[in-house]
């Protein structure tokens, strides 16, 4: 295993369909926000660093996990999506997992610090 890390940053990905993104940690069995966004802006796509000494920043072992949830909205009041389609002269689909703008993610990322 990894051992202990600490976590120095935790950030979210989505596309335009992003309604929400929240991270959570289960650390020893209690339950910790790390990130919530609960109005997704797909121009948002950054980390945010916690703004702690590097002995007090949130500390995950062996057996403790971290949760990623994504909520999306593909109708058109969903602003964002009604001007990609319009500017694409497209329509509402099916939507699947992909890198493209009118596709959709939900992934998070961290950085950590650990302990050589």
């Amino acid at each position: 295993g990894i051992g202990e890390v600490r976590l120095a940053s935790v950030g979210g990905h989505s596309h335009l369909l992003g309604k929400s993104i929240k991270v959570t940690g289960n650390f020893s069995s209690k339950e910790q926000c790390l990130l919530h966004i609960p109005d997704w802006d797909f121009n948002w796509q950054r980390a945010y660093a916690f703004d702690k000494d590097i002995e007090n920043l949130p500390l995950v072992k062996s057996g403790d996990t971290l949760r990623v949830k994504c909520t999306y909205n593909n109708t058109l009041d969903n602003p964002a999506l009604a001007s990609e389609l319009k500017s694409q002269n497209a329509s509402l689909k099916d939507v699947r997992l992909g890198e493209e703008t009118l596709d959709e993610m939900c992934l998070a990322f961290v950085t950590v610090y650990r302990k050589l």
